[in-house]
């Protein structure tokens, strides 16, 4: 009986140093995670106290920090010409569209106004399915509704 007390204590032991282990390893886990938070409001606090820099010395040519300010303005200055290029480039797409919705009201408008043209046989003695267009003389079949070549509604 000695044996197998023996060996249920071994597997206590076991299963209470696995438990013991698993615990420690979720803990440093848990304390992993709060460093990295830690640590992201450090990086936050170096950010903020770094625009707080520049803010107050950002035009210091005397300050130990200049070519960092240098890089700084350079990078807004960037910033400000491709915001003004984007600008540009809506502006341009605005006027388009507006250009194209003109034409195309003014088209829509002419139309409109447009008075219908009838055509005449052509040639009803060769081709009894020709007609002409009034404009430019084009032969077209009996039932076309516009001149092919120069658009001219039938």
């Amino acid at each position: 009986m000695d044996f197998f007390e023996s060996l249920g204590r071994k597997i206590t032991d076991f299963a209470e140093n696995t438990g013991d282990r698993v615990k420690d390893f979720a803990d440093s886990n848990k304390l992993k995670l709060a460093i990295n938070d830690e640590e992201e409001k450090i990086e936050q606090s170096y950010i903020e106290v770094g625009k707080r820099v520049f803010k107050a010395e950002g035009n210091n040519s005397d300050s130990l920090y200049k070519d960092e300010f240098a890089n700084i303005r350079a990078a807004l200055n960037k910033i400000s010409e491709f915001n003004a290029q984007i600008n540009a480039n809506k502006k341009r797409v605005e006027e388009d569209a507006a250009a194209r919705k003109k034409a195309t009201e003014e088209a829509e408008k002419q139309y409109q106004e447009a008075k219908p043209v009838t055509a005449e046989p052509f040639d009803t003695q060769s081709n009894t399915d020709a007609l002409a267009c009034s404009d430019c003389g084009k032969v077209l079949e009996q039932n076309a509704c516009f001149c092919t070549t120069c658009g001219k509604k039938l």
